[in-house]
């Protein structure tokens, strides 16, 4: 199974409720947040879904990985501060194994505008 970060791209004007209750249960509240879900046909409809506001695609674990120390939080903390980077290393393993994202880190990621 694959692992897919979706970033939402776009605000809510004129946006249909449907897609607003969508990216709600996918916690993307803001434009430039990611978040990184395991693929699954209920997620896949999600998207379709949403697809005029989001980008999304499979990712590595190496781009997961730096993600995670670039803009990863637990608490409103930075997981560098919380965590080693072996520790890290090893959540970001466990995540493709099968383990839930939120068990080691906040589920979403605050991203800079490009």
């Amino acid at each position: 199974m694959d692992i897919f970060a979706i970033v939402r791209i776009r605000g809510v004007r004129s946006m249909k409720p449907r897609t607003k209750k969508t990216l709600e249960l996918l916690m993307l509240l803001r434009p430039n947040h990611c978040v990184v879900c395991r693929a699954t046909p209920q997620l896949m409809g999600m998207l379709n879904v949403a697809k005029d506001y989001i980008a999304y695609g499979p990712i590595k674990e190496e781009a997961l990985l730096a993600l995670v120390l670039k803009r990863g939080e637990k608490g409103g903390k930075c997981i560098r501060e919380l965590m080693k980077d072996a520790e890290i290393k090893a959540a970001v393993k466990a995540v493709f194994e099968g383990k839930k994202v939120s068990e080691f880190i906040d589920p979403v990621f605050r991203l800079h505008p490009p």
